[in-house]
């Protein structure tokens, strides 16, 4: 097969150089990795915000072609408003050739004129369009006002139930519904994330991830909070990762002198496997409605370090702790609520997180990429067959 996967946004929101992106992990990068591992022919399409003219780099499974930004609109959004001038002819060239395009994230505000043209330009290509997370709080307005083109997509694959329930409501009502398929967002290395290390003799919480300027880093910063706070000062808050934040998560620490809250920037895989695997739990930045893995690389890769996830409940009608598959939801109607629930799962409920780390790396190898990748196949198989 011939796939073109494209990753239509540039690198504003992380501060990612051009040669950070080239020599870090990114999913879009992993996917098409394993996929040409397959025999496949593989593309990769996407926009680097320090560029001036159109890249291409040949690696051995797959070609990446990256394109300058030139336009930002609407404008002041640090995400997924960016335009290229150059994409329409890279659409033409390389989709007339591929039997499929798949565009990680429809929340962009290029997908609606990227689909116009792929379905000028690649009659012939299925289009998959897999959901990466949203750009900003407007997709009701956009659901409402283009339905008819996010009904053009052959196939969304969807991580999480809600996003699933949404699309059902606004956008793929009755029979359309049946083009969504719940879908892991990423996979993850087995041979890196496993259990290496024994977990701390102290209580041990641990996020990894851009410390960026997005709504969702609220949530690291609690952790900072919940550190400050007598009732968890005998808890370890690992932060792990960097980004533009980074400074101001600092002098927080600083300025409030938590000694049980540490920063260690950006770290090699091996490090956060052990930091991972020393953790009592692994702390989602975010509102979740399940904890089944489907959702969060660092989550799966937690989890296969026998780390479950503990994350803030999206259901604000629940008021006690949740136990889920691979985790726990928290009630989080206020940082104090949040403090009493932690501290409560951590002391009174310790032998539940040791009896599910037992279980959670077992049931994270659903996760590994090469399931993650033979099941995308078949999907594709299965969508050229008919």
């Amino acid at each position: 097969m011939k796939i073109l996967f494209m990753l239509l946004h540039d690198f504003r929101f992380s501060d990612w150089s051009l040669e950070t992106f080239l020599t870090r992990y990114h999913f879009a990068k992993a996917y098409s990795k394993y996929v040409g591992m397959r025999g496949h022919e593989v593309h990769l399409v996407t926009f680097h915000q320090d560029i001036v003219k159109p890249k291409t780099y040949f690696y051995e499974y797959y070609t990446l072609h990256v394109l300058p930004s030139c336009l930002f609109i609407p404008p002041y959004l640090r995400f997924g408003n960016e335009h290229s001038l150059h994409l329409p002819q890279y659409i033409k060239n390389l989709g007339k050739n591929v039997d499929i395009i798949h565009i990680h994230n429809y929340w962009l505000w290029s997908f609606p004129y990227v689909t116009l043209l792929i379905k000028h330009f690649a009659k012939n290509a299925k289009l998959i369009v897999q959901y990466h997370g949203e750009t900003d709080p407007s997709k009701i307005i956009r659901a409402n006002i283009l339905r008819k083109i996010y009904n053009y997509p052959d196939l969304y694959l969807v991580a999480r139930e809600s996003e699933i329930a949404f699309l059902r409501k606004y956008l793929l009502k009755g029979p359309s519904g049946s083009k969504i398929i719940k879908f892991p967002n990423v996979g993850v290395n087995h041979n890196i994330f496993k259990p290496v290390a024994k977990k701390s003799d102290d209580p041990m919480v641990i996020y990894v991830g851009r410390i960026m300027h997005e709504r969702r880093n609220k949530f690291p910063f609690i952790l900072l909070r919940l550190s400050k706070d007598n009732l968890l000062r005998d808890v370890k808050f690992y932060i792990v990762g960097d980004g533009p934040l980074l400074s101001i998560f600092k002098k927080y620490i600083k300025k409030h002198l938590l000694r049980n809250a540490f920063l260690t920037g950006y770290l090699p895989v091996s490090d956060v496997a052990e930091l991972m695997s020393k953790s009592w739990l692994y702390f989602y930045p975010g509102l979740l409605e399940r904890i089944d893995g489907y959702w969060d690389g660092a989550v799966k890769e937690a989890l296969s370090c026998g780390t479950p996830t503990v994350a803030l409940n999206a259901n604000h009608e629940q008021n006690v702790i949740i136990e889920d598959s691979m985790g726990f939801l928290l009630p989080c109607k206020s940082v104090d609520e949040l403090v009493q629930r932690l501290w409560e799962l951590l002391n009174k409920n310790r032998e539940v997180i040791f009896q599910k780390s037992r279980e959670v790396s077992e049931k994270a190898k659903f996760f590994s990429w090469d399931n993650i990748i033979s099941k995308l196949e078949k999907i594709y198989q299965i969508l050229l067959s008919k």
